[in-house]
């Protein structure tokens, strides 16, 4: 497998919820910390490599709402493809 991002939560009725992305399940303390297990972990988003979160978001803000963004994520062993339509970010306070 690539390197990828963990999904730890998915936002209700969010794109990536209507679209069926998985959040983490478990966690799990090692060496005292918390972490996350169990979500599905995206490999690239548009064609784009996504090894770190600032690269997803730059993948995501280079659309626009209602576009559709083909996620490849790992879910267990297995590789798929994820259609999300996108819809409108919230605000920063």
């Amino acid at each position: 497998m690539q390197h990828g991002l963990l999904v730890n939560t998915v936002q209700r009725d969010s794109g990536s919820a209507k679209a069926g992305v998985k959040a983490s399940t478990n966690q799990v303390v090692v060496s005292g910390e918390t972490w996350p297990l169990g979500g599905d972990i995206i490999v690239s988003a548009g064609g784009v490599p996504t090894t770190t979160l600032d690269r997803l978001r730059d993948v995501i803000n280079s659309h626009k709402p209602g576009d559709v963004l083909k996620l490849e994520v790992y879910r267990g062993n297995h590789k798929q493809t994820i259609e999300v339509k996108l819809g409108r970010q919230p605000s920063s306070p």
